[in-house]
Protein backbone atom coordinates (compact mmCIF):
# COMPACT_ATOMS: atom_id res chain seq x y z
CA UNK A 1 0.00 0.00 0.00
CA UNK A 2 2.87 2.39 0.82
CA UNK A 3 4.30 1.99 -2.70
CA UNK A 4 0.97 3.02 -4.18
CA UNK A 5 1.04 6.31 -2.27
CA UNK A 6 4.70 7.20 -2.87
CA UNK A 7 5.91 5.78 -6.18
CA UNK A 8 5.98 8.37 -9.01
CA UNK A 9 5.16 5.58 -11.46
CA UNK A 10 1.76 4.93 -9.91
CA UNK A 11 -1.28 6.42 -11.66
CA UNK A 12 -2.49 9.53 -9.80
CA UNK A 13 -6.03 8.22 -9.39
CA UNK A 14 -4.75 4.91 -7.98
CA UNK A 15 -2.51 6.87 -5.60
CA UNK A 16 -5.43 9.02 -4.43
CA UNK A 17 -7.57 5.93 -3.86
CA UNK A 18 -4.77 4.32 -1.84
CA UNK A 19 -4.51 7.46 0.29
CA UNK A 20 -8.26 7.29 0.95
CA UNK A 21 -7.84 3.67 2.06
CA UNK A 22 -5.17 4.87 4.52
CA UNK A 23 -7.41 7.63 5.88
CA UNK A 24 -5.25 10.45 4.42
CA UNK A 25 -8.22 12.27 2.96
CA UNK A 26 -6.79 15.77 2.56
CA UNK A 27 -3.75 14.48 0.68
CA UNK A 28 -5.98 12.18 -1.38
CA UNK A 29 -8.08 15.14 -2.50
CA UNK A 30 -4.96 17.04 -3.60
CA UNK A 31 -3.70 14.08 -5.63
CA UNK A 32 -7.14 13.52 -7.18
CA UNK A 33 -7.20 17.16 -8.29
CA UNK A 34 -3.77 16.66 -9.87
CA UNK A 35 -5.31 13.73 -11.73
CA UNK A 36 -8.16 15.99 -12.81
CA UNK A 37 -5.64 18.49 -14.22
CA UNK A 38 -3.85 15.75 -16.12
CA UNK A 39 -7.16 14.45 -17.52
CA UNK A 40 -8.17 17.95 -18.65
CA UNK A 41 -4.93 18.14 -20.61
CA UNK A 42 -5.62 14.85 -22.36
CA UNK A 43 -6.39 15.47 -26.04
CA UNK A 44 -8.43 12.26 -26.41
CA UNK A 45 -12.20 12.35 -26.29
CA UNK A 46 -12.39 9.78 -23.45
CA UNK A 47 -13.76 11.48 -20.33
CA UNK A 48 -13.58 8.35 -18.16
CA UNK A 49 -10.39 9.43 -16.37
CA UNK A 50 -11.67 12.95 -15.77
CA UNK A 51 -14.90 11.60 -14.26
CA UNK A 52 -12.97 9.14 -12.09
CA UNK A 53 -10.60 11.88 -10.88
CA UNK A 54 -13.55 14.08 -9.91
CA UNK A 55 -15.33 11.17 -8.23
CA UNK A 56 -12.20 10.32 -6.24
CA UNK A 57 -11.79 13.94 -5.15
CA UNK A 58 -15.44 13.87 -4.07
CA UNK A 59 -14.92 10.70 -2.03
CA UNK A 60 -11.90 12.25 -0.29
CA UNK A 61 -13.72 15.49 0.56
CA UNK A 62 -16.78 13.55 1.74
CA UNK A 63 -14.70 11.37 4.09
CA UNK A 64 -12.88 14.47 5.30
CA UNK A 65 -16.24 15.99 6.18
CA UNK A 66 -17.16 12.92 8.18
CA UNK A 67 -14.04 13.27 10.34
CA UNK A 68 -14.10 17.06 10.73
CA UNK A 69 -15.44 19.50 13.31
CA UNK A 70 -19.06 20.37 12.62
CA UNK A 71 -18.15 23.95 11.66
CA UNK A 72 -15.77 22.65 8.97
CA UNK A 73 -17.77 19.67 7.70
CA UNK A 74 -20.33 21.73 5.75
CA UNK A 75 -17.63 23.24 3.53
CA UNK A 76 -16.13 19.80 2.87
CA UNK A 77 -19.54 18.36 2.01
CA UNK A 78 -20.30 21.21 -0.41
CA UNK A 79 -16.92 20.78 -2.09
CA UNK A 80 -17.53 17.02 -2.40
CA UNK A 81 -20.97 17.64 -3.88
CA UNK A 82 -19.50 20.03 -6.45
CA UNK A 83 -16.97 17.41 -7.56
CA UNK A 84 -19.65 14.74 -7.92
CA UNK A 85 -22.09 17.03 -9.73
CA UNK A 86 -19.39 18.07 -12.20
CA UNK A 87 -18.60 14.40 -12.79
CA UNK A 88 -22.32 13.74 -13.25
CA UNK A 89 -22.50 16.32 -16.02
CA UNK A 90 -19.74 14.50 -17.93
CA UNK A 91 -21.13 10.97 -17.91
CA UNK A 92 -24.37 9.07 -18.44
CA UNK A 93 -25.85 5.60 -18.14
CA UNK A 94 -25.28 5.08 -21.85
CA UNK A 95 -21.61 6.07 -21.77
CA UNK A 96 -20.46 4.09 -18.74
CA UNK A 97 -23.23 2.61 -16.60
CA UNK A 98 -21.07 1.53 -13.65
CA UNK A 99 -19.29 4.87 -13.40
CA UNK A 100 -22.56 6.78 -13.77
CA UNK A 101 -24.14 4.80 -10.91
CA UNK A 102 -21.06 5.36 -8.72
CA UNK A 103 -21.31 9.11 -9.30
CA UNK A 104 -25.03 9.14 -8.46
CA UNK A 105 -24.36 7.06 -5.35
CA UNK A 106 -21.59 9.48 -4.36
CA UNK A 107 -24.09 12.34 -4.35
CA UNK A 108 -26.66 10.22 -2.50
CA UNK A 109 -24.11 9.27 0.16
CA UNK A 110 -23.43 12.92 0.92
CA UNK A 111 -27.13 13.46 1.55
CA UNK A 112 -27.39 10.24 3.57
CA UNK A 113 -24.43 11.25 5.76
CA UNK A 114 -26.13 14.60 6.38
CA UNK A 115 -29.39 12.83 7.28
CA UNK A 116 -31.22 14.10 4.18
CA UNK A 117 -33.05 10.92 3.08
CA UNK A 118 -35.38 12.55 0.55
CA UNK A 119 -32.47 14.18 -1.27
CA UNK A 120 -30.56 10.87 -1.21
CA UNK A 121 -33.47 9.06 -2.88
CA UNK A 122 -33.82 11.83 -5.44
CA UNK A 123 -30.17 11.38 -6.44
CA UNK A 124 -30.89 7.70 -7.17
CA UNK A 125 -34.23 8.13 -8.98
CA UNK A 126 -32.81 7.69 -12.47
CA UNK A 127 -31.09 4.37 -11.67
CA UNK A 128 -33.09 1.36 -12.83
CA UNK A 129 -32.31 -2.20 -13.84
CA UNK A 130 -32.58 -3.61 -17.35
CA UNK A 131 -31.16 -6.77 -18.96
CA UNK A 132 -28.24 -4.76 -20.37
CA UNK A 133 -27.19 -2.77 -17.31
CA UNK A 134 -27.15 -5.15 -14.34
CA UNK A 135 -23.88 -4.81 -12.43
CA UNK A 136 -22.44 -6.13 -9.19
CA UNK A 137 -20.36 -2.97 -8.65
CA UNK A 138 -23.39 -0.76 -9.14
CA UNK A 139 -25.43 -2.93 -6.76
CA UNK A 140 -22.74 -2.73 -4.05
CA UNK A 141 -22.68 1.06 -4.35
CA UNK A 142 -26.42 1.24 -3.70
CA UNK A 143 -26.09 -1.04 -0.68
CA UNK A 144 -23.51 1.38 0.75
CA UNK A 145 -26.06 4.20 0.47
CA UNK A 146 -28.71 1.99 2.10
CA UNK A 147 -26.36 1.23 4.98
CA UNK A 148 -25.74 4.92 5.61
CA UNK A 149 -29.47 5.67 5.54
CA UNK A 150 -30.05 2.83 7.98
CA UNK A 151 -27.43 4.14 10.38
CA UNK A 152 -29.32 7.43 10.59
CA UNK A 153 -32.60 5.68 11.35
CA UNK A 154 -34.08 6.08 7.86
CA UNK A 155 -35.12 2.45 7.54
CA UNK A 156 -37.95 2.98 5.02
CA UNK A 157 -35.70 4.82 2.58
CA UNK A 158 -32.90 2.30 3.16
CA UNK A 159 -35.28 -0.52 2.23
CA UNK A 160 -36.16 1.24 -1.05
CA UNK A 161 -32.50 1.60 -1.99
CA UNK A 162 -31.80 -1.99 -0.97
CA UNK A 163 -34.56 -3.23 -3.29
CA UNK A 164 -33.03 -1.22 -6.13
CA UNK A 165 -29.67 -2.85 -5.31
CA UNK A 166 -31.24 -6.31 -5.50
CA UNK A 167 -32.69 -5.51 -8.93
CA UNK A 168 -29.28 -4.46 -10.26
CA UNK A 169 -27.54 -7.68 -9.24
CA UNK A 170 -26.70 -9.73 -12.38
CA UNK A 171 -28.92 -12.74 -13.08
CA UNK A 172 -27.31 -15.22 -12.96
CA UNK A 173 -24.64 -13.72 -10.64
CA UNK A 174 -21.21 -13.06 -12.14
CA UNK A 175 -19.85 -15.62 -9.66
CA UNK A 176 -21.01 -17.38 -6.48
CA UNK A 177 -18.63 -15.19 -4.47
CA UNK A 178 -20.28 -12.06 -5.92
CA UNK A 179 -23.69 -13.24 -4.79
CA UNK A 180 -22.45 -14.17 -1.31
CA UNK A 181 -20.65 -10.84 -0.93
CA UNK A 182 -23.79 -9.02 -1.95
CA UNK A 183 -25.92 -10.87 0.56
CA UNK A 184 -23.33 -10.10 3.25
CA UNK A 185 -23.83 -6.39 2.57
CA UNK A 186 -27.58 -6.94 2.78
CA UNK A 187 -27.13 -8.60 6.19
CA UNK A 188 -25.12 -5.59 7.38
CA UNK A 189 -27.90 -3.30 6.19
CA UNK A 190 -30.60 -5.33 7.94
CA UNK A 191 -28.69 -5.16 11.22
CA UNK A 192 -28.21 -1.39 10.80
CA UNK A 193 -32.00 -1.11 10.60
CA UNK A 194 -32.41 -3.18 13.77
CA UNK A 195 -33.75 -6.21 11.86
CA UNK A 196 -31.46 -8.66 13.63
CA UNK A 197 -33.53 -11.81 13.10
CA UNK A 198 -33.59 -11.27 9.33
CA UNK A 199 -29.88 -10.44 9.34
CA UNK A 200 -29.09 -13.67 11.23
CA UNK A 201 -31.11 -15.66 8.67
CA UNK A 202 -29.24 -14.01 5.80
CA UNK A 203 -25.92 -14.83 7.47
CA UNK A 204 -26.88 -18.49 7.91
CA UNK A 205 -27.48 -18.69 4.15
CA UNK A 206 -24.10 -17.02 3.53
CA UNK A 207 -22.38 -19.42 5.92
CA UNK A 208 -23.85 -22.51 4.24
CA UNK A 209 -23.17 -21.31 0.70
CA UNK A 210 -19.63 -20.14 1.52
CA UNK A 211 -18.65 -23.47 3.03
CA UNK A 212 -20.07 -25.27 0.00
CA UNK A 213 -17.62 -23.39 -2.28
CA UNK A 214 -14.65 -25.18 -0.64
CA UNK A 215 -12.26 -22.41 -1.77
CA UNK A 216 -10.03 -19.94 0.16
CA UNK A 217 -12.40 -17.10 -0.76
CA UNK A 218 -15.36 -19.16 0.43
CA UNK A 219 -13.58 -20.00 3.69
CA UNK A 220 -12.93 -16.29 4.40
CA UNK A 221 -16.56 -15.44 3.73
CA UNK A 222 -17.73 -18.30 5.94
CA UNK A 223 -15.55 -17.09 8.84
CA UNK A 224 -16.83 -13.53 8.42
CA UNK A 225 -20.47 -14.70 8.26
CA UNK A 226 -20.12 -16.95 11.32
CA UNK A 227 -18.37 -14.21 13.30
CA UNK A 228 -21.00 -11.63 12.37
CA UNK A 229 -23.76 -14.09 13.27
CA UNK A 230 -22.26 -14.58 16.75
CA UNK A 231 -22.37 -10.81 17.23
CA UNK A 232 -26.06 -10.59 16.32
CA UNK A 233 -26.95 -13.58 18.49
CA UNK A 234 -25.07 -12.02 21.43
CA UNK A 235 -26.87 -8.70 20.88
CA UNK A 236 -30.21 -10.49 21.18
CA UNK A 237 -29.11 -12.41 24.29
CA UNK A 238 -29.17 -15.80 22.52
CA UNK A 239 -26.02 -16.95 24.31
CA UNK A 240 -26.59 -20.69 23.95
CA UNK A 241 -26.85 -20.25 20.18
CA UNK A 242 -23.64 -18.20 20.13
CA UNK A 243 -21.48 -21.09 21.31
CA UNK A 244 -21.69 -23.53 18.34
CA UNK A 245 -21.54 -20.73 15.73
CA UNK A 246 -18.51 -19.10 17.40
CA UNK A 247 -16.72 -22.43 17.72
CA UNK A 248 -17.34 -23.08 14.03
CA UNK A 249 -15.86 -19.67 13.11
CA UNK A 250 -12.77 -20.39 15.22
CA UNK A 251 -12.38 -23.87 13.69
CA UNK A 252 -12.67 -22.50 10.15
CA UNK A 253 -10.14 -19.77 10.97
CA UNK A 254 -7.66 -22.27 12.43
CA UNK A 255 -7.99 -24.46 9.34
CA UNK A 256 -7.46 -21.52 6.98
CA UNK A 257 -4.92 -19.37 8.88
CA UNK A 258 -4.21 -20.06 12.56
CA UNK A 259 -2.41 -16.70 12.88
CA UNK A 260 -5.29 -14.70 11.35
CA UNK A 261 -7.70 -12.41 13.19
CA UNK A 262 -10.84 -13.16 11.16
CA UNK A 263 -12.40 -15.08 14.06
CA UNK A 264 -11.32 -12.65 16.81
CA UNK A 265 -14.83 -11.19 16.94
CA UNK A 266 -16.29 -14.69 17.31
CA UNK A 267 -13.81 -15.51 20.08
CA UNK A 268 -14.84 -12.36 21.94
CA UNK A 269 -18.53 -13.21 21.71
CA UNK A 270 -17.90 -16.83 22.69
CA UNK A 271 -16.13 -15.58 25.83
CA UNK A 272 -19.02 -13.22 26.55
CA UNK A 273 -21.63 -15.97 26.05
CA UNK A 274 -19.80 -18.39 28.35
CA UNK A 275 -19.40 -15.64 30.95
CA UNK A 276 -23.11 -14.77 30.80
CA UNK A 277 -24.00 -18.45 31.17
CA UNK A 278 -21.84 -18.73 34.30
CA UNK A 279 -19.15 -20.87 32.66
CA UNK A 280 -16.40 -18.59 33.96
CA UNK A 281 -13.53 -21.10 33.83
CA UNK A 282 -14.11 -21.61 30.10
CA UNK A 283 -14.52 -17.89 29.44
CA UNK A 284 -11.37 -16.71 31.26
CA UNK A 285 -8.67 -17.97 28.81
CA UNK A 286 -10.69 -16.70 25.85
CA UNK A 287 -10.98 -13.24 27.38
CA UNK A 288 -7.21 -13.28 28.01
CA UNK A 289 -6.56 -14.19 24.37
CA UNK A 290 -8.88 -11.49 23.01
CA UNK A 291 -7.60 -8.83 25.39
CA UNK A 292 -3.97 -9.50 24.46
CA UNK A 293 -4.72 -9.25 20.74
CA UNK A 294 -6.82 -6.10 21.21
CA UNK A 295 -3.96 -4.44 23.10
CA UNK A 296 -1.50 -5.39 20.35
CA UNK A 297 -3.80 -3.97 17.68
CA UNK A 298 -4.34 -0.76 19.66
CA UNK A 299 -0.59 -0.21 20.09
CA UNK A 300 -0.02 -0.80 16.38
CA UNK A 301 -2.75 1.65 15.34
CA UNK A 302 -1.55 4.31 17.78
CA UNK A 303 1.94 4.07 16.32
CA UNK A 304 0.89 3.91 12.68
CA UNK A 305 -2.16 6.20 12.53
CA UNK A 306 -1.98 8.32 15.68
CA UNK A 307 -4.19 8.78 18.73
CA UNK A 308 -7.03 10.62 16.97
CA UNK A 309 -7.62 8.33 13.99
CA UNK A 310 -11.04 6.65 13.72
CA UNK A 311 -9.49 3.16 13.67
CA UNK A 312 -7.60 3.94 16.89
CA UNK A 313 -10.83 5.18 18.45
CA UNK A 314 -12.60 1.95 17.47
CA UNK A 315 -9.74 -0.11 18.92
CA UNK A 316 -10.01 1.77 22.24
CA UNK A 317 -13.75 1.12 22.37
CA UNK A 318 -13.28 -2.55 21.51
CA UNK A 319 -10.66 -3.10 24.22
CA UNK A 320 -12.85 -1.26 26.74
CA UNK A 321 -15.81 -3.48 25.83
CA UNK A 322 -13.71 -6.59 26.49
CA UNK A 323 -12.84 -5.26 29.95
CA UNK A 324 -16.44 -4.24 30.73
CA UNK A 325 -17.63 -7.73 29.76
CA UNK A 326 -15.36 -9.04 32.53
CA UNK A 327 -16.73 -6.46 35.02
CA UNK A 328 -13.37 -4.62 34.95
CA UNK A 329 -15.00 -1.21 34.63
CA UNK A 330 -12.29 0.67 36.51
CA UNK A 331 -9.75 -0.42 33.87
CA UNK A 332 -12.15 0.32 31.02
CA UNK A 333 -12.96 3.89 32.12
CA UNK A 334 -9.56 5.46 31.19
CA UNK A 335 -9.82 3.87 27.73
CA UNK A 336 -13.32 5.27 27.23
CA UNK A 337 -12.16 8.70 28.39
CA UNK A 338 -9.22 8.50 25.99
CA UNK A 339 -11.58 7.55 23.14
CA UNK A 340 -13.89 10.43 24.07
CA UNK A 341 -10.97 12.87 24.03
CA UNK A 342 -9.80 11.65 20.62
CA UNK A 343 -13.26 12.22 19.13
CA UNK A 344 -13.41 15.71 20.64
CA UNK A 345 -10.00 16.49 19.12
CA UNK A 346 -11.42 15.53 15.72
CA UNK A 347 -15.08 16.55 15.91
CA UNK A 348 -15.15 19.24 18.58
CA UNK A 349 -16.95 19.19 21.97
CA UNK A 350 -19.31 16.25 22.46
CA UNK A 351 -22.08 16.41 25.05
CA UNK A 352 -23.05 15.03 27.45
CA UNK A 353 -19.59 14.43 28.96
CA UNK A 354 -18.51 10.88 29.66
CA UNK A 355 -19.26 9.79 33.21
CA UNK A 356 -17.97 6.94 35.31
CA UNK A 357 -19.71 3.59 35.72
Amino acid sequence: MKELTTSPEVDLIVRAQALIAQGQYAEAEKVALQARGAALGDTSKDLTKLVEALRTAGRAARELAGESHEKDSAAHYERAKTYFETAHSLTSAGKNFDQWVLVNCGIALIHAMRNQPAAALEALNAISASPSNRSTNASYSLVEVAQMLGRHGNGRQAAQVLEKARQLLPVPPESPVDLINHRYYIAQNLRAQGLRTQAAQELQYILDESRALATPAGDSLAIAAASFRTQILAETGSYLEVIPVAKLAIQLNNNADPTGDLALNATQHLALALHKLGRLAEAAPLFTQVEQRCREMLTHLQQQLGEDHLQTYNALINLASVLVAQSRRAEALPLLQQAHASRENTLGPITPPLSGP
